[in-house]
């Protein structure tokens, strides 16, 4: 039987390889997504509130939700295929880094290009469509120079949920890619989605130079009781071989604040951590401030260590922690006061850095690390929806983004049941006819997802570009990879 999607009355044309940019983020980003310094806090109506309790009462503490359908309502109107392009937004901030002849300057800059793309977010408490397997999203920018830089992300495996992405300028020499494999859970009042995966950014002409980056975990705080509000929290790190240095980045929670209790809200969005040499625990420099407004970074003239009891921990499971996890102002090793959560649920290991000892940065020592209100956010260069294919993010959810954008919240809920509807079927339609699903833009290498390209690095800039227009933005050649709805 025909899905009950709205489909095109034809065939969309293929996405021919573009002689020229496609159209500056043709059919816009999603209108809601976009800066914001206040909380992440929903306000929800009788009807959807009475539709998430209901919801809530079948679920259980520790419970693995991403077999679970969520109401529509929460849903940000995007992929997570698209929603990780926001850390690619300030292009301005990595294309330099290269060139930056001091290795703390260039961690620092690393920390800052991280750090930055948070603030990119919807109003509300919202969570982007969970791809479908084998969904991608493509996109490049222009940058102020010229140059290009291109991106494309594909949804690798749908259970576990995989998805692969890579990201590539080869006029700067800047490579990053990675994988997201989010596990959500239900905690009672509040959901978690734990961000892990892998974040690395590789400079081919600085000898392959890496840094490989954790993400912080998600809640969404309030659900049965109070005001719903999202936030980031946990331990997030960068870690870099050639250098030897290694940053421990605590994003705050809010319920940690002074008189959390009673409303207060310091450490929302707050964020702080060190920057340390590996070789011996020695902190170099300090970051503060909030992701949502600005960042700061003091450089330490007296650099400090660990005390020498504390140089040899072990963690949970007896291995050595090589004193990172620390103590910090009431004397709790941070690891054991931040992510809690994830020690307890499923064997999850905790975190494997923690804080510095340091005191507080003080005002007069920082300099500016990053201002939100001040940054300048480079649109995509994505084409026109009717030149999409059927996998491709934007096409796949247009009438769930139309309902969600027009709050026909009926309309959407069908167009996201018929698509995870049609993704039960065409799953179950390979399976007995036993054809495995073949991933069209990354292979698999070890536990990692590889970009399929020749390597780059040692071609022209110019010939490099051309060859990621031909691999990216290639017509898909296999039947999978070209029709996503199932048909009598």
């Amino acid at each position: 039987m025909q899905s009950m999607i709205m489909q095109p009355t034809s065939t969309s044309p293929p996405f021919e390889v573009p002689s020229s940019p496609p159209t500056s983020d043709s059919g816009g980003p999603p209108p809601e997504a976009g800066p914001s310094t206040g909380p992440d806090v929903e306000v929800l109506d009788e009807e959807p509130r009475s539709i998430l309790l209901a919801l809530i009462s079948q679920l259980t503490i520790g419970m693995d939700l991403h077999r679970v359908t969520l109401p529509t309502f929460i849903l940000e109107t995007r992929s997570m295929c698209e929603r990780l392009t926001d850390f690619m937004s300030h292009p301005d901030l990595i294309i330099g880094i290269p060139k930056i002849q001091d290795p703390v300057d260039r961690f620092i800059a690393i920390t800052r290009f991280f750090l930055s793309g948070w603030h990119i977010r919807p109003k509300g408490v919202k969570k982007p469509y969970n791809p479908v397997l084998g969904e991608f999203f493509r996109c490049t920018w222009t940058l102020p120079d010229k140059s290009t830089s291109f991106y494309v992300c594909e949804q690798v495996s749908h259970h576990p949920p995989i998805s692969a992405y890579t990201y590539i300028n080869p006029h700067h020499n800047i490579y990053i890619s990675g994988d997201l494999r989010p596990k959500s859970r239900f905690l009672g009042n509040s959901a978690a989605t734990l961000m892990q995966g892998s974040f690395r950014v590789r400079f081919p002409s600085l000898s392959n130079e890496e840094y490989c980056i954790t993400f912080p975990n998600v809640y969404v705080r309030g659900i049965l009781f109070g005001r719903m509000f999202m936030e980031l929290t946990d331990v997030a790190t960068i870690s870099c071989e050639e250098t030897g240095l290694q940053a421990s980045l605590e994003f705050k929670s809010k319920a940690s604040s002074p008189g959390a209790l009673l409303g207060g809200e310091r450490n929302l969005n707050a964020v702080e951590g060190c920057i340390q040499r590996k070789s011996d625990g020695i902190d170099i420099a300090l970051v503060s401030g909030k992701w949502s407004d600005a960042l700061f970074v003091e450089r330490l003239s007296q650099p400090q260590s660990l005390p020498q009891q504390q140089q040899q921990q072990t963690d949970s499971t007896g291995n050595s922690t090589d004193g990172l996890f620390r103590t910090k102002g009431s004397g709790t090793p941070v690891a054991k006061r931040t992510g809690f959560i994830q020690g307890v649920l499923n064997g999850l290991p905790r975190l494997p850095y923690a804080l510095s000892s340091a005191s507080e940065p003080s005002v007069d020592n920082r300099e500016s690390l990053f201002i939100v209100n001040e940054a300048i956010i480079l649109s995509k260069n994505v084409a026109a929806e009717s030149d999409m294919e059927a996998f491709e993010s934007r096409r796949l959810w247009k009438h769930v983004t139309q309902g969600l954008q027009e709050r026909n919240l009926d309309f959407a809920t069908e167009q996201k049941s018929a698509i995870e509807d049609n993704q039960r079927t065409v799953c179950k339609n390979r399976e007995d006819a036993k054809v495995e699903w073949v991933s069209r833009f990354f292979v698999p290498v070890g536990d990692e997802w590889k970009f399929d390209i020749e390597d780059l690095t040692i071609c022209d800039p110019e010939i490099a570009c051309e060859k990621l227009r031909k691999v990216i933005f290639a017509s898909a050649k296999l039947p999978m990879h070209q029709q996503f709805w199932e048909t009598d």
